[in-house]
């Protein structure tokens, strides 16, 4: 059986109630342009961030490094992860930020001192061929 969970994890190193995990890791990754209309765009869409959220729960639920892959699969073929505000303005959550985060946790002094290659290449919405 693998170690602990993400959300154990975390918690112990921040002093974040279980409660609170999806909540802090749903700020801490969005993108910055996002976190300024966040708020209204719940408003306006009560289920606008209805995948990062599960991304974020999914996350919590990880044993490993490793199996951020699969968090990050359902992820990006969320049937909510479409549209012109999450895909163009990126009102959403950054996979990038996310395995960074991840990263750190699952690090075994909770330190990461320099990102590996793979995690530089990952831009989940991107298309082979397109041009940001």
């Amino acid at each position: 059986m693998k170690g602990r969970t993400f959300a154990e994890i975390y918690g112990e190193r921040t002093g974040l109630a279980p409660a609170e995990l999806n909540r802090v890791l749903f700020l801490r990754t969005l993108y910055p342009a996002a976190r300024l209309i966040a708020g209204l765009v719940r408003w306006l869409n009560p289920r606008h961030f209805i995948a990062d959220y599960e991304f974020c729960e999914d996350v919590g639920n990880l044993r490993s490094l490793e199996d951020f892959s699969l968090a990050l699969g359902s992820y990006l073929e969320h049937p909510a992860n479409r549209g012109f505000l999450r895909r163009r303005l990126r009102i959403r959550v950054s996979a990038r930020r996310m395995l960074q985060i991840v990263r750190t946790v699952f690090a075994p002094n909770g330190r990461v001192t320099a990102p590996s290659a793979a995690g530089n290449t990952f831009e989940p919405f991107d298309h082979p061929g397109r041009s940001p």
